[in-house]
């Protein structure tokens, strides 16, 4: 089939750079339990939950590193090869190490917790700091209601949504980045990523869900 694309995308470790089994071994919960489909950025009320309270959230046994790793390797076939062929490589059937990545992904105290990746990219032979996303969150009492405030320290336009409703976390969530692709619309953030610092002020109020203490 013309335009036909073959992609192998090889995960050691974890299946997505955001399924980390960091925060499974702080919870002891199931990757499922906070990950739609167990993999990917869509949340599930409970993983909601869980970015909102700062990544602190635990199974109540100490001694948890918060530090997880992820491989990704790509082989790329098209039915043509490309000419011209993409930079340091051949004009078709390309194997790359396309990201190896390195996460502090947890809590950290007993209000901050964090997503912080650095990534080597085979691509531009560079080592990044990559998604960072640092967040205190408590829960305090107005009342008899429960108020949770929170503050996200991130640096990245969108990262810090816990909705996975803009495009920080966008589809495709892997791809290989040595096959053609068409141009795509610029996106929200896109000319910031990775190059702003930010902080996001937030709350949540008189959720029975948000409870720390």
């Amino acid at each position: 089939m013309r335009g036909l694309l073959v992609s192998i995308v090889i995960f050691a470790s974890i299946q997505s750079a955001h399924a980390l089994p960091s925060y499974a071994r702080q919870t002891g919960e199931d990757c499922a339990a906070c990950h739609l489909g167990s993999f990917g950025p869509q949340l599930t009320p409970h993983g909601i939950r869980f970015k909102l309270e700062g990544y602190v959230d635990n199974d109540g046994n100490s001694g948890k590193v918060p530090i997880s790793g992820m491989v990704v390797g790509t082989f790329s076939h098209t039915h043509k090869g490309q000419d011209p062929a993409p930079d340091r490589s051949k004009s078709n059937n390309n194997a790359s190490l396309q990201e190896a990545s390195l996460f502090l992904a947890g809590g950290l105290t007993e209000h901050v917790g964090s997503f912080i990746q650095a990534t080597y990219s085979d691509m531009d032979r560079k080592l990044v700091f990559d998604h960072m996303d640092v967040r205190y969150a408590k829960t305090s009492q107005m009342g008899d209601t429960d108020v949770l405030f929170g503050v996200s320290v991130n640096n990245l336009p969108t990262i810090q949504d816990p909705f996975s409703t803009l495009p920080a976390w966008g589809f495709p969530f892997v791809s290989p980045d040595l096959a053609p692709a068409p141009a795509g619309s610029v996106l929200l953030g896109s000319g910031f990523d990775h190059q702003a610092i930010g902080a996001t002020l937030y709350g949540v109020w008189d959720n029975p869900g948000c409870r720390l203490d």
